[in-house]
């Protein structure tokens, strides 16, 4: 009787479905083998970061390892995170006024519109600040990457509690914020809850915290995407010194 329990119990174990938490990538076209034809595309949720997922910046000033390279300068002089990036938040946004984007792979553009084509919701959600929303979509228009196809919810969404947020074509803009937070407060706000969701960061706790707000019964998998991660290590701030000088110059 025992023994049949046991098998009876590994038999449910064997079929019952093993979701994977966060997985390794470089190749953006990875996300095409966490869907299946049957996905119900309604349901099935893409969401995917900006900068160094989607696309990265035409030089290295305005880049995310410029940003982290100019707030340690100035947390190891004494300033607090916030101080650090209220320091440097006015040249920042103008950089990105200044420069275009790139595709981090050639590739990306064709996958968006062939998962947007399947009718799967895909989305944005990136720290970059509100006030940025015409300019990124603007930037990212300009290397084929629309993100009105298929959307979310097709209104402009502006913050409605403490939480700092602004949703536009298809982007969510969370001001630095908690990425989990604020997605949580979206979806419950216009009522959606995916079945699936597919989630792609370059930096893994953003994945962490949007897995946070799902609960056990949703398909969640998160892609922590390593394209440019040789390029990010690499970073030479005296090169993006000399390419915002002449930026300027310019």
């Amino acid at each position: 009787m025992i023994k049949r329990l046991l098998l009876s119990i590994a038999f449910l174990i064997s079929f019952t479905p093993v979701f994977p938490s966060i997985v390794e990538h470089d190749s953006f076209e990875s996300i095409l083998d966490y869907l299946d034809e049957d996905d119900n595309h309604r349901y099935t949720l893409v969401i995917l970061d900006i900068d160094n997922t989607l696309a990265q910046t035409s030089i290295l000033g305005g880049s995310d390892q410029w940003v982290a390279h100019e707030m340690k300068k100035r947390m190891d002089e004494g300033m607090t995170p916030r101080e650090a990036w209220l320091a440097i938040k006015d040249l920042y946004v103008a950089i990105q006024h200044a420069i275009d984007l790139l595709p981090v792979e050639e590739i990306t553009p064709a996958i968006i519109k062939k998962l947007q084509a399947r009718g799967i919701i895909v989305i944005a959600l990136t720290a970059r600040l509100p006030k940025l929303a015409d300019r990124t979509i603007e930037q990212l228009k300009k290397i084929d990457i629309d993100l009105t196809h298929a959307p979310l919810w097709h209104e402009e969404l502006l913050s409605d509690s403490d939480l700092c947020y602004h949703y536009k074509n298809g982007i969510i803009f969370c001001d630095g914020g908690d990425k989990g937070h604020v997605l949580d407060a979206i979806l419950k706000r216009i009522d959606h809850q995916p079945i699936k969701v597919i989630a792609v960061d370059d930096r893994e706790k953003n994945l962490h915290a949007i897995k946070k707000i799902f609960g056990s019964h949703i398909e969640f998998i998160g892609i922590r995407y390593g394209h440019l991660d040789k390029k990010v290590a690499e970073f030479n701030p005296v090169q993006a010194e000399q390419e915002l000088q002449y930026l300027v110059a310019i």
